[in-house]
């Protein structure tokens, strides 16, 4: 079931000019959104459904408390706020536009759109130093932390030897499912801070350490730079990111491989 709002009006203090921020001017609201499939829509129940009312409130008085310089800023903000507002939402697109831009040209709009959904993540999360199950309990409470992730789901914690540098401790490895709405970037910074938090030193090329995080699988993404690849690089020849990711999501596929998690935990075993 997919919703649309057009042009809301409202008044809002966005943009570069000083006068923008002070004076003010009016914006056109438009959002487009779909309802989770598992809605029963057939009860007839508000519940069950977005207030439409409601939403265009919060989104006027996002606009009557914000003051920024982009609109680009306040798209994503906004799709962030209304995306944790209603759990009912799997997928949103938001519109911002600016009639009365400062621009020295005969113009008819300026827009700008942002387009969000909720989208399953895998990660994996080891550690070989200190309390080792202590920094995966941190991790995951960290990660429940952020407004942009929901429904964090850990598997049973195991005992790994360590894979590469083997003149080291065992390793305790866990796999977590989560839903998020940042981007795969915003993700691995995110994994970034929580290592850190929590003691980890970047000395040694597979080598020991308090914790360990990295993103496994986000939804059906494919990406490859000098920063991030997913799906991880080397996901299908470790056993010890492929049983506990079986635990939680034997379906889940490699959007390269063509394969899903049980069938490559298979392929490993089968083969040992």
């Amino acid at each position: 079931m997919d919703i649309h709002i057009k042009d809301i009006k409202v008044f809002g203090y966005i943009g570069v000019y000083e006068e923008e921020k002070t004076v003010g001017q009016e914006f056109l609201i438009s959002v487009s959104f779909s309802l989770s499939e598992r809605l029963d829509l057939s009860t007839d129940n508000l519940d069950n459904t977005v207030d439409y009312s409601d939403m265009c409130d919060r989104i006027s008085s996002y606009f009557t408390d914000k003051r920024c310089d982009l609109m680009e800023t306040a798209a994503e903000e906004l799709s962030c706020i209304l995306l944790n507002a209603y759990d009912m939402i799997t997928e949103l697109t938001l519109e911002i536009h600016k009639p009365n831009a400062e621009i020295n040209v005969e113009f008819g709009d300026v827009c700008v759109s942002c387009r969000k959904k909720w989208e399953k993540v895998y990660i994996s999360l080891g550690s070989n130093m200190g309390d080792k199950d202590g920094y995966i309990s941190n991790a995951v409470n960290a990660l429940k932390e952020y407004d942009t992730v929901r429904n964090v789901r850990l598997s049973k914690i195991y005992t790994t030897k360590p894979y590469g540098n083997m003149d080291q401790d065992d390793f305790r490895n866990a796999v977590c499912e989560l839903e998020c709405i940042c981007t795969p970037f915003e993700l691995l910074d995110i994994c970034n801070k929580i290592e850190n938090d929590n003691g980890r030193v970047r000395e040694e090329h597979w080598g020991p350490r308090t914790l360990d995080i990295d993103i496994i699988l986000f939804g059906d993404r494919v990406i490859n730079t000098d920063r991030l690849i997913i799906p991880h690089i080397d996901m299908h020849n470790r056993q010890f990111v492929l049983e506990p990711l079986c635990e939680l999501a034997p379906g889940a596929v490699h959007p390269s491989l063509r394969k899903n998690v049980l069938s490559l935990f298979r392929d490993i075993t089968d083969s040992d």
